[in-house]
């Protein structure tokens, strides 16, 4: 499969081409809007959570998630802002004790915070924050401790991880991701749950990604 951003670069040849090189600011005037899909390349990837300190029913832990990916082509333009999606899977694999009873349980806070580096620079993105709780229902026990939750679902926007990576951070990202050699994504994802009775410490929440979506402005 291609990679977004190298559909984009040839979008932007075209366009480059067609207008005649008529000047950049014309050139960005025209350019819409563009959805890039599984922009972080994360889609299918897992990542485990383990709870830590506890204090009134508020378990926090966290993991990561590491990507290594080739340098891509170069944009001839450079975009504005990109906005980011990162949607998770509908179910959620928790790990609990064998006499620990099945609750409800509130993903009350979601971060990620992503750091992209090749062998000579390194950059930290914007920080990428859950948008609305997520309440999860046990479904069946499965093998050993581990019990399958799922993701509840409403009518209204689907919950997601977002943010805004601005013109400035993100002429440095598409910089270090076009030059230098290998790179590398690392993801690092903290959670916030809420349940009754409370989660015991080193609790395993593995969260699988199921997509990411980038909006990228000219």
């Amino acid at each position: 499969m291609q990679h977004p951003l190298k559909r984009l670069t040839l979008l932007a040849v075209v366009l480059i081409l067609s207008l005649s090189l008529n000047g950049c600011d014309l050139i960005k005037q025209v350019i819409p809007p563009q959805q890039l899909d599984n922009i972080l390349n994360l889609e299918g990837s897992e990542a485990e959570v383990l709870i830590g300190n506890l204090s009134l029913q508020l378990a926090q832990g966290s993991g990561e998630v590491k990507r290594n990916f080739a340098d891509l082509a170069e944009i001839p333009i450079e975009p504005n802002d990109l906005y980011i999606k990162l949607f998770l899977a509908d179910e959620v694999l928790i790990t609990l004790p064998a006499n620990f009873p099945a609750c409800r349980i509130e993903i009350t806070d979601l971060r990620v915070m992503v750091t992209v580096k090749d062998q000579s620079q390194s950059l930290d993105l914007p920080v990428l924050r859950l948008n609305k709780r997520l309440v999860l229902e046990p479904l069946s026990q499965s093998s050993g401790n581990a019990q399958r939750y799922h993701i509840l679902r409403d009518d209204t926007s689907p919950a997601a991880i977002v943010g805004v990576i601005r013109s400035t951070t993100l002429k440095t990202l598409l910089n270090l991701i076009t030059t230098g050699g290998d790179n590398e994504a690392q993801a690092l994802i903290s959670a916030q749950s809420f349940s009754i009775p409370e989660l015991p410490s080193q609790t395993s929440l593995r969260f699988r990604f199921s997509d990411s979506q980038g909006i990228v402005s000219f």
